[in-house]
């Protein structure tokens, strides 16, 4: 690794500490957060850890590209759905959930298989994580 990227990934390193700071500022621990966002928090924060350590081994990881669409894209069905009135935004909101628990599935069997890795996961894990967060507020 040349000195530029090991410069890149400290630097990579030391934002993540910053950000992660600016998170727990002004956290009172005795008010908890609702479990879907918190999920979906430490999904995205695990997917950023994998892929900084990644870039310091000089390898770019942050999921997998054809996950990302699929998320995307029923994310924006299920918008498109709810905008149209469709579907209720709360059944648009939960089809899309569904989608992305099936997506979770599917890759947790890829893993195991050896065919993803642990960013693909992470990524997913954090797609349903924010469905979730998406079907709640669409509840209210």
């Amino acid at each position: 690794m040349n000195h530029f990227a090991n410069a890149a990934a400290v630097f990579s390193a030391g934002m993540v500490a910053g950000v992660l700071a600016l998170f727990s500022v002004g956290q009172d621990a005795a008010s908890p957060r609702p479990n879907a966002a918190t999920s979906r928090y430490e999904a995205v924060k695990a997917l950023w850890e994998d892929a900084v350590l990644h870039a310091q081994l000089g390898q770019r990881r942050m999921g997998d590209a054809e996950d990302e669409d699929h998320f995307r894209w029923s994310l924006r069905l299920a918008e498109s759905a709810a905008a149209a009135g469709a579907m209720s935004p709360a059944d648009a909101f939960g089809a899309h959930l569904t989608r992305m628990q099936k997506l979770l599935e599917v890759t947790e069997g890829l893993v195991k298989a050896g065919r993803k890795s642990t960013p693909d996961l992470n990524a997913v894990r954090f797609f349903v994580a924010d469905a979730q967060c998406r079907v709640l507020e669409h509840a209210k």
